[in-house]
């Protein structure tokens, strides 16, 4: 079986009715986000906050319990999100980056700080 993480983040960004909207409002807005001002890490906490969803709304078969426990704080579950978020909004140039990151390893670091 192919990891679904990818499949998830895509989903969640195309069903869920407040993240690719808003995200695209935001990014898109003068008055919300600066120019060249979100950090990778920034990015990770960002997409991270879009996988607090309830993933059966959404038309992802995998129950609340399993998505707490298996996806919700995997750091490649947050990756797929970031890197689908990315590849959304990077024509903003609210990124204070210009080439895509490592995602998973910023995950990883990101995750640490909430041993």
């Amino acid at each position: 079986m192919t990891n679904p993480f990818d499949e998830y983040a895509t989903t969640i960004w195309n069903n869920a009715p407040d993240v690719a909207r808003d995200h695209h409002r935001w990014h898109a807005s003068g008055h919300h986000i600066e120019p060249r001002s979100i950090s990778i890490d920034e990015a990770v906490e960002d997409a991270h906050e879009a996988l607090d969803i309830d993933p059966e709304e959404l038309g992802i078969h995998v129950n609340i319990t399993e998505w707490q426990h298996s996806y919700l704080d995997d750091p490649r579950m947050i990756a797929a999100m970031a890197r689908v978020a990315y590849q959304g909004l990077r024509q903003y140039g609210r990124y204070a980056f210009s080439s895509e990151p490592d995602w998973e390893a910023a995950a990883i670091v990101y995750l640490k700080q909430y041993e």
